[in-house]
C-alpha cells in the first residue's frame, strides 16, 4: 500500500520483477527524494501524478522496456531533480524545451527510446549537466553551436540518431569531456580541430572509445562520411560496423 509510504525518503526497488503500471498513488510519496524502479517490467505511461513529488532528486525508470508515451508535463515541475535515468524503454514524442527548467540537473539519460524531433533549445540551459545520453533514438536536425554552453559535460552520447549537418567546433569549449560518441549519425564534414584538441586534454581512452565518428571508409564509396584524425573508433556509415582507429 503506497499510501503507507508517505514519509519514505529513499526507495530502491530495482530488479524486483515488478509487473504493473506506475500507480497514480505514487503522488502520496510526497517526501521521496530517491525513487529507483529500474530493471523491472513496468508498462504504460509515466503518470502526471509524478508532479507531486516535489522533493525528488533522483528518478530512475531505466530498463523497463514497456514504459511508453511522452514525458509527462508535470515532470518538469520537479525543480529539485538532479538525475533522470529513463533509458531502455519505449518512450516517445519530442523532448520538450521545458527540460531547461532543471537548473540543478547533473545526469540525464534518455538513451534507447523512441524520441523524435530535434534537440530542444532548453537543453543548452543545463549548465550543471555532467552526463548527457541521448543515443539510439530518432532525433534529427543539426547540433547547435549552443552545445558549447554545457561546459560541465564529462559524458556526451549522441550516437544512433539521424542528426544532420556538421560537428560544431563549440564542443571544444566542453573541456571536461571524457567520452564523446558521435557515430551512426548523418553528421558529415571534418571533426573540428577544437574537438580533436580535447583528446590532448580530457578525452581518455578506456574500455570503450573516448571519441567516435563515422570515419571508416564507406563500403559503397570507399570514402569516410566524416574525416577525423583523432578518433579512437571509426565506424562505417553504411554497415554501422566499427573498428579501433590506428593512431600514429
Amino acid at each position: 500500500d503506497i499510501s503507507s509510504l508517505k514519509h519514505l525518503e529513499n526507495m530502491y526497488a530495482e530488479s524486483n520483477k515488478i509487473r504493473s503500471s506506475i500507480p497514480t498513488e505514487i503522488a502520496l510519496m510526497e517526501n521521496i527524494r530517491v525513487l529507483d524502479l529500474s530493471q523491472n517490467y513496468l508498462t504504460g505511461e509515466i503518470p502526471q501524478d509524478v508532479g507531486n513529488l516535489k522533493r525528488l532528486e533522483y528518478f530512475a525508470l531505466s530498463g523497463n522496456g514497456g514504459l511508453s508515451g511522452p514525458l509527462p508535463s508535470s515532470l518538469f515541475e520537479l525543480k529539485s531533480l538532479q538525475y533522470i535515468y529513463f533509458q531502455e524503454n519505449s518512450l516517445t514524442g519530442k523532448i520538450p524545451s521545458s527540460i531547461g527548467m532543471y537548473q540543478d540537473l547533473v545526469g540525464l539519460n534518455l538513451g534507447s527510446n523512441e524520441f523524435t524531433g530535434s534537440l530542444p533549445n532548453g537543453l543548452y540551459n543545463l549548465t550543471n549537466l555532467m552526463f548527457l545520453y541521448l543515443h539510439e533514438n530518432s532525433l534529427g536536425g543539426s547540433i547547435s553551436d549552443k552545445i558549447g554552453q554545457l561546459t560541465a559535460l564529462t559524458q556526451l552520447s549522441l550516437y544512433g540518431n539521424p542528426f544532420t549537418g556538421t560537428i560544431p567546433s563549440s564542443l571544444g569549449l566542453c573541456e571536461e569531456l571524457e567520452n564523446l560518441y558521435l557515430h551512426e549519425t548523418n553528421l558529415h564534414g571534418t571533426v573540428p580541430e577544437e574537438v580533436c584538441a580535447l583528446t590532448m586534454k580530457s578525452l581518455v581512452p578506456q574500455e570503450y572509445n573516448a571519441l567516435s565518428a563515422d570515419c571508416y571508409p564507406d563500403i559503397e564509396t570507399l570514402v569516410p562520411f566524416i574525416t577525423c584524425g583523432c578518433c579512437d573508433i571509426c565506424c562505417d556509415h553504411v554497415t554501422l560496423e566499427c573498428v579501433t582507429a590506428v593512431m600514429e
